[in-house]
């Protein structure tokens, strides 16, 4: 596939903006982010401990709206909040990982999104960085986008596990059902 340019792979934003901006602009630091989620045109499978940025999730609504499926699976400790019931109204899956056992601290803490996912073609964002403000002001983070096959599909895979399972842990741990019952 040879080595892509910022202008030439899809996912990544065609400018600079960040050179452009004044000041300072949460929004201008997530800007590879959204451009990556504004470009989806069939779906996108976001595995994230958390998103706390407003444009983000103005970002995945209106994928939603442009009929592109958004499955996300969050950490439900860091995630029970209006703004993801407001994504779930608007008809986006969200999957909230509920540790099985209270006695067993466990978190949902991976960060990655797969984005057009086919046999033949596909593109994953990867990274440390929460989708939050600290994420990006006090962290020192790195994410990547990558279209590699290969592990893109390690990467589709994974989710398709991961939605799977945590889905039958919320059906059958009744610590888990108690717990989501809190949020219905």
């Amino acid at each position: 596939m040879g080595v892509y340019s910022a202008g030439v792979l899809s996912g990544w934003p065609t400018e600079d903006r960040a050179e452009k901006s004044k000041g300072f602009n949460i929004n201008t630091q997530f800007e590879p982010i959204l451009y990556f989620i504004r470009t989806a045109e069939r779906s996108l499978d976001i595995a994230i401990m958390f998103i706390q940025i407003k444009s983000i999730l103005d970002e995945l609504l209106a994928a939603s709206r442009r009929n592109v499926k958004v499955r996300i699976i969050v950490d439900y400790n860091y995630n029970n909040n209006k703004d993801l019931r407001h994504l779930e109204r608007s008809g986006i899956e969200v999957l909230y990982y509920v540790a099985p056992d209270p006695d067993i601290s466990t978190i949902f803490h991976h960060k990655y999104m797969v984005k057009d996912y086919t046999d033949e073609d596909g593109y994953l964002y990867i990274g440390s960085v929460n989708w939050s403000v600290g994420g990006v002001t006090v962290n020192y983070e790195t994410f990547n986008f990558i279209v590699n096959r290969g592990v893109v599909k390690y990467y589709h895979e994974k989710f398709h596990y991961a939605w799977h399972r945590i889905r039958e842990i919320n059906e059958t741990s009744l610590y888990a059902k108690g717990t989501l019952t809190e949020i219905s």
